[in-house]
């Protein structure tokens, strides 16, 4: 019984980590890059830093759960400082550094709301999990590209109660880099994009696997000498 005990009290803190390794979480980009910007005030890094959502953009944070309703999008009339937007072309493309590898398995995304033909809509979708370049100085035709998957993103709804869309991969793809290849907008000269995040769950480091299992060899040797 003892055994028992000493086995279980072991294993459940064990089982919780591993178990937790394996929730899917919001993962905020660190980094950005574009193919071009309008001007300072519509650089691509607002795309990643919360400008362009409401007040809950806090809950949306790499390591929060996966929300079941996605914070408002604020961007409805022209605000500048809080989107992209191209410049001199309607198609181009954006990239994205997630600061580390991750299983993705989806994508949360607020296409281009205050006026809503500069959203993106056809997109050929990359995914890397190391360049041949180095990010913010390469571009689509890095050959460290890998998988890609094409999507069509929902036109945004120009009301400020827009929560943007959920786009599910499918299948898991291990990925620490992911461009946007944009192949058509909604009809404007530009094109442009809100806000993005995505969700998936970090690749653990071979000496999380190490520690678990050097952890579970001990608990085992010990319930046995007992």
């Amino acid at each position: 019984m003892f055994k028992k005990k000493l086995l279980t009290a072991t294993l459940t803190p064990l089982a919780m980590i591993a178990l937790s390794a394996n929730a899917a979480v919001v993962i905020q980009p660190t980094d950005v890059d574009a193919s071009s910007q309008f001007s300072p005030s519509f650089d691509s890094s607002h795309v990643i830093d919360g400008s362009g959502l409401g007040a809950d953009s806090s809950d949306v944070e790499t390591g929060d759960p996966v929300p079941t309703t996605w914070p408002t999008n604020i961007n409805d009339s022209n605000t500048r400082s809080a989107s992209w937007v191209s410049r001199d072309e309607n198609n181009g493309w954006i990239m994205f550094d997630l600061g580390q590898s991750y299983e993705l398995d989806g994508m949360h995304i607020w296409n281009y709301n205050s006026l809503e033909s500069r959203g993106i809509q056809d997109v050929n979708i990359k995914f890397a999990t190391t360049l041949t370049g180095t990010f913010g100085s390469t571009d689509e035709t890095d050959t460290g590209w890998g998988t890609t998957t094409a999507e069509t993103f929902t036109q945004a709804s120009k009301l400020n109660t827009y929560t943007g869309e959920t786009y599910s991969l499918g299948s898991t793809v291990t990925a620490q880099y992911v461009l946007f290849d944009i192949q058509t907008n909604y009809g404007d000269s530009l094109v442009g994009l809100d806000e993005v995040r995505f969700t998936g769950t970090a690749v653990p480091e071979p000496s999380s696997f190490a520690l678990l299992a050097s952890c579970f060899g001990l608990t085992w040797i010990m319930v046995r000498r007992r």
